[in-house]
């Protein structure tokens, strides 16, 4: 997410969410980029095409998933209420956050799951990732962050391989690897190879408006 201020031009989520977890507005944003996110996907429906087809990942706060804010009203509860099947939505979470809050929250993420929300575990790709108490998670797929791409500099190198290991590790749980960051070409063909062509970053793509993205999209067939 990016928002356009009048002065400062284009702003990062680094530049804004602070101030927004500051003033206690993190979860009000994240249902309002849910709705937003819900509009567009109705939107591409309508028009049909490719766009159509693509499912959504969205980054949330923990505190999206505390049933004793925004109005008392459990986020399942939240998603029910735009009447769309939800099967195009992904919702992610820090993993550090996820885990230690995980059995606390158990029975809201079995339920969101039932309504068909993928659930994802983002991993910033500096450290080990806790494959054990991922494998107890109700998730199905794993976003690792930048700092494994930029660790890849060359082909069968020990990041790759370390990567090549991580990934089977992910597999045998059912989990989906995303690579983020990915900015050289060497970085695409190793993270794509390894990680089921799950891969993100200005190397893949950079960020693009719906009719441009439709465009590439339209390009790569």
């Amino acid at each position: 997410m990016r928002l356009m201020h009048p002065e400062l031009g284009e702003l990062l989520p680094k530049d804004f969410l602070p101030l927004v977890v500051e003033l206690g507005q993190a979860v009000r944003l994240d249902r309002w980029r849910i709705e937003l996110m819900a509009a567009q996907r109705v939107h591409w429906q309508e028009a049909g095409g490719k766009l159509a087809k693509l499912g959504l990942s969205l980054d949330v706060s923990m505190a999206t998933l505390d049933q004793s804010v925004a109005d008392r009203r459990p986020l399942d509860v939240f998603l029910r209420g735009l009447n769309l099947d939800l099967s195009w939505l992904c919702v992610e979470l820090d993993e550090r956050a996820f885990i230690d809050q995980a059995a606390e929250q158990m029975h809201l993420l079995r339920r969101l799951v039932a309504l068909g929300v993928r659930l994802a575990v983002s991993h910033s790709g500096h450290g080990p990732v806790d494959i054990m108490r991922l494998a107890s998670l109700p998730v199905s797929r794993v976003t690792l962050g930048r700092g494994v791409a930029d660790a890849i500099r060359q082909p069968d190198t020990p990041p790759a391989r370390g990567l090549e290991a991580l990934v089977r590790c992910l597999e045998a749980l059912q989990l989906e690897g995303v690579v983020t960051g990915v900015s050289t070409e060497t970085q695409r063909k190793v993270a794509g190879c390894l990680v089921s062509g799950f891969v993100q970053g200005d190397g893949v793509c950079e960020a693009l408006e719906a009719e441009a993205l439709t465009a590439w999209l339209d390009a790569g067939d």
